[in-house]
């Protein structure tokens, strides 16, 4: 069984509604982004997930390089009590937009056609890793019980996977059912 996890809460999602928040002025940096770490609440989030996998052995679990997925993962092996090593896999970093960019920017730039054009980027460029990692693990898998602990996008792209794309890939469909440290379950046909 394929079992898919998103990071617990973050500074990043909470930044968001905070009252000093100006997506005029906030500059969307990758480095900084791959470093934000998860909250009080993400960890709690994450000991809670953890209840759900109670009796599972896992074989294999892989990992978003970024911090807030690795703490995530870490709480859930701890509280399971497994030593296993995640293996660390970019593929399953969060999709993001240009460097440099204010978010306010960011929205303008996909907001028209009701983010259109970033479902559009986020098939051409992001989908691909996503799915040649997909690809890659389904060539080796015999049945494992595998976790794998990723971003909202990851979850989207793992879903269009195992689900069946969306019509029209417009993930936005995806993007409503995934809050943090929501689990999906699925496996290989």
């Amino acid at each position: 069984m394929i079992y898919y996890i998103r990071h617990g809460q973050s500074e990043r999602n909470v930044r968001f509604k905070q009252p000093d928040y100006n997506p005029e002025t906030y500059v969307n940096r990758r480095i900084a982004d791959r470093n934000t770490k998860i909250t009080e609440v993400g960890k709690e989030q994450a000991k809670a997930a953890a209840e759900n996998f109670k009796g599972i052995k896992f074989d294999k679990v892989y990992c978003s390089p970024f911090l807030r997925a690795r703490e995530t993962c870490e709480i859930i092996l701890r509280t399971l009590g497994l030593e296993l090593e995640p293996i660390i896999d970019e593929r399953l970093r969060e999709w993001q937009c240009p460097d440099g960019m204010t978010d306010a920017q960011q929205w303008e730039k996909y907001k028209a056609d009701n983010n259109k054009e970033m479902f559009e980027d986020l098939v051409k460029n992001y989908k691909p890793m996503v799915y040649e990692f997909l690809d890659e693990l389904k060539k080796t898998y015999h049945g494992e019980d595998i976790l794998i602990v990723g971003h909202q996008t990851s979850g989207m792209v793992l879903r269009g996977y195992f689900e069946g794309e969306p019509k029209d890939n417009d993930y936005s469909e995806f993007n409503r059912d995934c809050p943090n440290c929501h689990i999906f379950k699925w496996e290989f046909k």
